[in-house]
């Protein structure tokens, strides 16, 4: 079997969890907000901020990445995320500035996780791919205990944002790793590839919009809307709720994403990816409804323990079947498609929630979303077996 774990891996693996701090703070930043005085539907909008970054850059952030390189995109996304979440510390109140850091950290970090991944898939074997999407992401994962940790100090509320500059150096430490990486080997030239341009704008739009990718793109904007909910409101809700520690939903959330991946992170690539994600976003969905109806701390662990096996299943599994059904040169646009899709549908998911939490009530908006989740179960379902009938689940065909 071809290796995986080489001294390359290790070295992003160690980078990626320093960088993925950035990720792992935003669970915090709408328990500032609503000590700031924002509503749900305001929290919902100004977290959905980075949506309009993260969708509006990512065009430029796959091409950069297949053309210019990973690493200059790599560096850029590291230093203005750590910027970005630094500046936290010094907004008094709701307000301009708020959108502009939210819009900025949305661009920052969806380039900065698109070029960890394309960088560490480079040095993937294609037969472990799967495995390697879900080991490499644990990194990414365990970067969610620094919540519950900041809960444990006390950091609520307002004083949250005292946290924030001792996220955002670490975020910047992450380079360091990454200095020390070679590059793969690369096969024997080919003179016929390197007389060929690379892919136009044409090319690569027919790529991302042929059917064989279908099935993929909305199981992953379903994913990305119903995971919203639990991301931006399930502490805010278990804090309403008066449940003791309401940050602690993170540790069995990412507890449970990083055991799945452990133990099972090569059953994708043996029985197929594309039969995990069915079975994941219905987790996702219970999970959802039993937050919507916890009301404690043993509750709120078990909707977050459930949330962190389907998210720990679904992300690798959908990340895989995005690449394989692309060419190998446009890896990059690929992953720059899928995180840039993930971001889109929180963007639009996650104000919708907000307001139908402030129409209704927490309940009513997980409920909704795990309707959403069913939903996409049948959608993916339908146009799958599609692809499946067609035999063009594989790029060439």
């Amino acid at each position: 079997m071809p290796r995986l774990f080489t001294p390359r891996f290790w070295l992003l693996l160690a980078g990626q969890f320093l960088q993925n701090l950035s990720f792992a703070s935003l669970p915090l930043v709408p328990l500032l907000l609503l000590h700031l005085g924002a509503t749900r539907t305001e929290i919902g909008t100004l977290m959905a901020a980075g949506g309009i970054g993260a969708v509006a850059s990512r065009p430029l952030v796959g091409w950069a990445l297949d053309t210019i390189g990973r690493r200059p995109v790599l560096h850029t996304a590291t230093l203005l995320s750590a910027a970005t979440i630094a500046w936290l510390a010094w907004i008094p109140s709701l307000g301009p500035a708020l959108w502009l850091n939210r819009i900025l950290f949305g661009a920052a970090m969806g380039a900065a996780a698109t070029a960890w991944f394309t960088l560490a898939i480079d040095g993937m074997p294609s037969q472990r791919r799967t495995e390697g999407i879900a080991l490499f992401g644990i990194a990414g994962l365990a970067g969610l205990i620094v919540n519950p940790i900041a809960g444990e100090l006390g950091l609520g509320g307002g004083d949250v944002q005292r946290i924030f500059p001792w996220v955002a150096l670490v975020v910047a430490l992450s380079i360091l790793p990454v200095l020390l990486v070679k590059d793969p080997a690369k096969p024997p030239p080919n003179h016929d590839a390197e007389r060929r341009p690379p892919p136009g704008p044409a090319a690569l739009v027919r790529a991302l919009l042929h059917p064989r990718l279908a099935p993929v793109w909305i199981a992953t904007l379903v994913f990305a809307a119903i995971f919203s909910a639990i991301l931006y409101f399930g502490a805010v809700a278990a804090e309403t709720r008066n449940v003791p520690k309401p940050t602690w939903l993170w540790f069995t959330y990412a507890g449970g994403a990083i055991t799945v991946r452990l133990l099972g992170a090569r059953l994708p690539d043996r029985i197929g990816p594309h039969n995990l994600v069915a079975p994941s976003l219905g987790l996702y969905a219970v999970a959802l409804l039993l937050a919507a109806h916890a009301h404690s701390t043993s509750t709120f662990l078990a909707a977050g323990l459930l949330g962190g096996l389907a998210h720990g299943t679904f992300f690798p599994c959908a990340a895989s079947l995005a690449i394989g059904r692309m060419p190998d040169d446009m890896r990059g646009t690929a992953l720059a498609t899928f995180t840039a899709l993930l971001e889109m549908a929180s963007f639009i998911a996650a104000p919708v929630f907000g307001w139908i939490a402030d129409l209704q009530d927490d309940a009513t908006m997980f409920t909704t979303a795990a309707a959403i989740g069913f939903v996409g179960i049948a959608a993916w379902t339908l146009l799958e077996n599609a692809v499946s009938k067609s035999g063009n689940a594989r790029f060439g065909n």
